[in-house]
């Protein structure tokens, strides 16, 4: 249901339609609907709009692929999140989180993780534990250091950091880059007057090493 329009949310009876393998529900006035769990055949859900809670997803954690909390009024991560264990693709942007908790740092099959514009100030290095990622999306937050170590992570490859008012890029990750092994995009493609705060020499090396990787 996108764009939805009612003047009331998505009645709980829609949770009786257990055939459904896709959802997305859109512009969602206060509450997603409760029995969302009970959808059995459920892999990618998609839920947006001004609500303040989120139900309990836990019973769905070994069959929930695709999972989108996105511009939504939660103050936090529910706990639950460490639940879902068979994640590959989660999209929190913006929402105002300002913190991480342990339990998403649980999700070893992620794959793809945006925390774009969530007011998070800094990377913990809990993150090296999410193995399997490969996409990090960190845009339009208030991160202005990368402490060493932090990228611990085999198969990353993308990381978006445009939007931040970054400082640094640890040689380690640096030393990714010039290898050909990840490409940081430090300015924001639709807006190139968005980009790190970061000083010229390390954008520009960090640029030519990207333009480099493209055409490898």
């Amino acid at each position: 249901i996108c764009d939805n329009d009612f003047l009331f949310d998505v009645p709980n009876e829609i949770c009786c339609l257990t055939n459904l393998t896709t959802l997305t529900l859109e512009n969602l006035r206060d509450h997603a609907p409760r029995d969302i769990a009970k959808l059995k055949n459920l892999r990618n859900l998609y839920l947006s709009g001004p609500i303040t809670t989120i139900p309990d997803l836990s019973p769905m954690g070994d069959r929930l692929l695709v999972l989108q909390l996105k511009d939504t009024n939660i103050e936090y991560i529910p706990p639950w999140i460490s639940n879902m264990r068979n994640l590959r693709h989660l999209d929190l942007s913006l929402n105002n989180f300002q913190c991480l908790p342990p339990g998403l740092f649980m999700l070893s099959k992620l794959k793809y993780l945006s925390l774009k514009d969530t007011c998070i100030e800094y990377i913990p290095s809990s993150i090296s534990k999410l193995i399997s990622l490969n996409t990090l999306d960190l845009s339009y937050n208030e991160i202005s250091y990368i402490p060493s170590n932090t990228f611990g992570l085999l198969n990353l490859s993308n990381i978006l950091l445009f939007g931040n008012p970054l400082t640094n890029i640890p040689d380690e990750l640096m030393t990714r880059i010039v290898n050909n092994e990840i490409v940081i995009s430090i300015v924001d493609p639709d807006d190139p007057d968005i980009r790190c705060d970061l000083p010229s020499n390390i954008q520009t090396a960090v640029q030519e090493y990207n333009n480099i990787n493209s055409y490898i």
